[in-house]
């Protein structure tokens, strides 16, 4: 099994690539973004841990599970950063409550 550290790494770079080419990708409405941040992951998670029998491997097959829905997730959420990286609307309504 692979030190945690190193998944986190190979997610983060792996979820960097996939994004990398969507210049001229169409920019998908919000809704459907917001559902591509929870079904794809989840049904990255089901297909690692049912069907390829992570289950039956205990710990190792969890974990290679959950790193499997992290990827999906991360690379989904960094699409969306992507599309919709523009914030001003929530920063002019966004309070200080700091300063």
């Amino acid at each position: 099994m692979e030190p945690q550290a190193d998944a986190v790494r190979d997610i983060d770079s792996a979820s960097t690539k996939a994004v990398a080419g969507l210049s001229g990708e169409p920019k998908p409405g919000r809704l459907a973004m917001a559902l591509n941040l929870v079904f794809p992951p989840v049904a990255q998670f089901a297909n690692e841990f049912i069907v390829k029998g992570g289950a039956l491997r205990g710990v190792e097959g969890l974990k290679s599970a959950v790193n499997a829905w992290a990827r999906s997730f991360a690379t989904q959420a960094k699409r969306y950063e992507k599309h919709y990286a523009d914030d001003t609307a929530l920063k002019a309504r966004a309070r200080d409550f700091l300063g």
